[in-house]
């Protein structure tokens, strides 16, 4: 059976993702996958970004969210707060 650690959610918190990148070799995990909505409404999401990159190249998994996506889709708005997320495309 593979061991995976699956972290999502993390929200540009840098000193929670370390403390768990911390972990990782006492863990021992086959694989490690990181899920959506890594920068949008933290504290550090240049810094939290640039240690998921490591960590991809080091082989984890890494998807984007929904934040994650609207980052990067100009074509994206927003309507609501950050505890409730509609997504819009607009058309062209």
């Amino acid at each position: 059976m593979k061991r995976v650690v699956v972290l999502s959610d993390i929200h540009g918190n840098l000193a929670a993702l370390e403390a768990v990148v911390a972990r990782l070799p006492a863990l021992k995990p086959d694989q490690v996958a990181i899920l959506g909505d890594h920068a949008l409404f933290g504290p550090q999401p240049s810094e939290t970004i640039d240690l998921i990159q490591q960590l991809q190249k080091k082989g984890a998994l890494v998807t984007g969210g929904t934040g994650d996506i609207a980052v990067g889709d100009f074509a994206c708005i927003w309507v609501g707060d950050s505890s409730a997320i509609l997504q819009a495309r607009l058309v062209r």
